[in-house]
């Protein structure tokens, strides 16, 4: 294996890694743990091209890649549009899905976008059809219309946590967009160079940042926070309650709804405090440990997995 191929020989196994060990958040956060196959089937199809120097498998290498690249700006595109989804969103998904289906079938099935690859040095280089402008204008193009939709979020929602996971996407995304449209740029202007070895590197990134936001239900972004081995469990308190006032304030949420969040933000901190020892907490929450177990049930709270940091 060429040393060239290391980043996205490391991000295949972290991928993978993750896709064994979160498999809990396939229902939970459904949209990211499937995000985490589509990286990592574009990671397989990258590492194919830095490592594979067999002429007969080079077209057909170079062919499968450029659809796993369409099929991450398109999942990119839809992930920054969320759950809810105007109109507006739905047309576009189906304008965007429809153009995505049409350029993966003309690159895999056709000689108009591409003529085929062939070995290049340390690397697999693609040889452009007379419209392979069709397939990097796609590309410019989703990624102006992912950073529109970002925009639009930070201006449109009122709700504090909708913004926060906003800000939060932004900070995933912006190593993947940058590389993928300076890259694009560079090589519509004629320059030679090879946005691969970088690519996987911008992937894992958006992945751990993301992941660290779910985590953390999504708390205001701070630069600072991220490189924290641990965060107090009284600032995390602190947080939740200044952000569940922000929420109640602007109407985001209802009285019963921000009872309940502040309850099982005080459980967290209380559970944290007594290092998860059931008994402790029920004397400090001046419950018993049924009434406890019942309020936890009911407000959805998961006593395994919440523990002393």
């Amino acid at each position: 294996m060429n040393w060239v191929a290391i980043p996205a020989a490391i991000a295949l196994i972290i991928k993978c890694y993750l896709i064994l060990s979160k498999k809990k958040l396939a229902s939970e956060n459904s949209a990211w743990y499937y995000f985490v196959f589509v990286f990592a089937i574009n990671n397989f199809a990258e590492l194919l091209i830095l490592s594979s120097q067999d002429i007969l498998s080079s077209e057909m290498i170079v062919r499968a890649y450029h659809p796993t690249a369409i099929a991450v700006l398109f999942y990119c595109m839809i992930y920054a549009i969320g759950s809810e989804k105007t109109k507006l969103d739905r047309a576009l998904i189906y304008v965007a899905g429809a153009c995505s289906a049409f350029l993966s079938i003309a690159i895999m099935l056709t000689d108009l976008v591409l003529l085929g690859g062939k070995p290049f040095g340390y690397y697999i280089t693609a040889i452009r059809g007379e419209h392979y402008y069709l397939f990097q204008s796609f590309v410019l193009g989703m990624c102006f219309l992912i950073a529109s939709i970002l925009l639009r979020n930070l201006i449109s929602s009122d709700s504090e946590k909708k913004k926060n996971q906003t800000w939060w996407l932004i900070a995933g995304l912006a190593p993947s967009l940058i590389i993928t449209a300076t890259s694009v740029t560079l090589m519509t202007l004629g320059f030679k160079i090879n946005a691969l070895i970088l690519t996987p590197i911008g992937s894992t990134l958006f992945l751990f940042i993301t992941l660290y936001a779910y985590h953390n239900d999504y708390r205001k972004l701070n630069l600072k926070g991220i490189f924290k081995f641990s965060p107090s469990i009284e600032s995390i308190l602190h947080e939740d309650i200044i952000q569940i006032e922000k929420e109640f304030l602007n109407d985001g949420i209802s009285l019963p709804e921000a009872s309940d969040r502040f309850q099982k933000a005080l459980l967290s901190y209380i559970s944290k405090k007594e290092s998860g020892n059931i008994s402790k907490i029920a004397v400090r929450a001046g419950i018993g440990r049924s009434t406890l177990y019942q309020k936890g049930v009911r407000l959805g709270y998961d006593w395994k997995n919440d523990r002393a940091m």
